[in-house]
């Protein structure tokens, strides 16, 4: 007999046993004829958790928040390096009209701004000093009087963003070419063994940055501003998993963000979100962004696009979209498609009708569903479906229901 017992971690399950003979059964292993003192147990997998590279892989949404003229992003949890979530951030930007543009926090364009740009510049770590050292003639005048967020990659010698730490800073810590008051950063390498630098961390490369939550200063605070980001400096953190006993998240499957206001004028087809993902290892939103949502409650897996002359499918984001032709179109390859991956792609056709929809070569029709010519009565709407088949290596069309008319 098995007992799961969730409070003690992911994956470990309790047991007890009894034997039978011709006198029929003994008491359980525990001593009891009811089990009641179970102590034995096996971990299916690590109770730790490590992940040993940045989280990715994972499905984003942007969805109608619980209140009017609200929205909310909600992410499933990253199926690659997710083991223990220690926060989860989300943003949203409009992408009608001009308004809005994703943001790095190191892009130096826009709301975002790098002060100091160490990604080719080696550092050293000293962890019992808490200290950054750089070389002789590092250059920190640009900090002055700013606010400030340290952002290091875990790897030695290499700087991309997915792979860095985030880390609030002051510039009352820079002395000269140091960093002091640094007593919480990890890496992924091991530090030197010998010489000068033993037990110090050899390689570091970091910049420093305005954070998130100072964007909307620019503009004005409260108030959404021109460069993508809204609400709470266009971020929203779920911080709650900082307070679970064993330090980060091991289980939640898929995480929402509070209702962020949508912008004055503005609904939800208007608007995209994406996720942050803060794991042992680092934070990372992995460029993965959400489709536009459509007003309305919607299902999770559920994704609207916007109408472009190439449509292009993204199968992380869902299983079910929606499109509006207003011209000519050709269906691109599925993207992130794994073997027997399902789609289904529901087109319509705008007040004026009569648009046509081409396909890639990598789409295969087969004896039954022959034919992927689309109706065209002005606001109509077709059924698609698509199954990819990884071992041709081709995107086989399984189902075509057209002509539903308003």
């Amino acid at each position: 007999q098995l007992f799961f017992d969730k409070t003690t971690g992911r994956g470990r399950y309790y047991f007890a046993f009894r034997l039978h003979n011709k006198s029929g059964w003994s008491v359980w292993s525990d001593g009891n004829d009811d089990p009641q003192y179970v102590d034995d147990y096996g971990d299916t997998e690590s109770s730790v958790g490590v992940d040993m590279g940045p989280p990715s892989d994972w499905s984003v949404q942007i969805v109608a928040g619980p209140q009017t003229g609200t929205c909310q992003v909600v992410a499933s949890r990253p199926k690659t390096n997710g083991n223990r979530i220690f926060s989860v951030f989300f943003q949203i930007r409009i992408t009608t009209e001009g308004g809005g543009s994703w943001r790095a926090i190191d892009a130096d364009a826009g709301a975002a701004e790098t002060f100091f740009d160490g990604s080719a510049i080696d550092a050293i770590y000293d962890p019992v000093a808490g200290m950054l050292t750089f070389p002789p003639g590092t250059d920190f005048s640009a900090c002055a009087g700013q606010d400030i967020m340290l952002i290091a990659d875990v790897r030695k010698s290499s700087f991309s963003l997915p792979n860095c730490f985030w880390c609030g800073f002051s510039p009352d810590r820079i002395v000269g070419t140091q960093l002091v008051g640094l007593s919480n950063l990890t890496f992924a390498f091991q530090p030197d063994s010998g010489g000068a630098n033993a037990g110090k961390y050899v390689g570091v490369r970091c910049k420093l940055v305005r954070p998130p939550w100072s964007f909307i200063d620019l503009y004005g605070r409260n108030s959404p501003n021109t460069d993508g980001y809204q609400a709470l400096a266009g971020y929203d953190g779920v911080g709650s998993y900082w307070l679970l006993p064993q330090g980060a998240d091991t289980d939640t499957m898929t995480f929402k963000s509070d209702p962020i206001a949508i912008p004055a004028g503005k609904t939800l087809a208007d608007l995209q979100g994406t996720a942050f993902f803060w794991t042992t290892y680092s934070i990372s939103n992995a460029g993965i962004y959400s489709a536009n949502g459509i007003a309305g409650t919607t299902e999770d897996n559920v994704i609207n696009l916007t109408y472009s002359s190439t449509i292009t499918i993204d199968c992380k984001l869902g299983d079910i979209f929606y499109i509006t032709l207003t011209g000519d179109a050709t269906l691109a390859p599925l993207v992130n498609a794994k073997h027997g991956c399902p789609v289904i792609l529901v087109i319509r056709q705008d007040a004026v009708g009569g648009h046509v929809l081409t396909y890639d070569n990598k789409y295969r029709v087969g004896d039954d569903v022959d034919d992927l010519t689309i109706s065209k009565d002005p606001n109509g709407h077709d059924y698609l479906g698509f199954i990819y088949d990884a071992v041709d290596d081709r995107i086989d069309a399984v189902a075509l229901v057209r002509g539903y008319l308003p």
